[in-house]
């Protein structure tokens, strides 16, 4: 569940206006939680990490382990956030 504290905002935004934008926000979240937005095929970072598998935390921990044993410096390079680099 994704969930959002925006209680400092309303020292320059009324609450007013905020509510105003409620049931936009609330059927944007549905659409995230149902998957049926646009660009849908591209929530796998809706369930991190709890969708990782053991399997692949694993792996994910015996490559940092050869890093370290190996490597001074490592460079990683991101596309804006994605969860495309959990990808197996």
């Amino acid at each position: 569940m994704i969930s959002l504290n925006i209680e400092k905002t309303f020292g320059f935004i009324s609450k007013e206006k905020v509510s105003a934008y409620e049931s936009e926000v609330k059927a944007a979240q549905r659409m995230l939680e149902d998957g049926t937005g646009k660009g849908n095929d591209f929530l796998g970072w809706l369930h991190l990490p709890s969708s990782i598998g053991k399997e692949h935390l694993a792996d994910l921990k015996a490559t940092a382990k050869v890093l370290r044993e190996n490597c001074e410096v490592v460079v990683v390079a991101g596309i804006g956030g994605s969860y495309l680099a959990l990808a197996p």
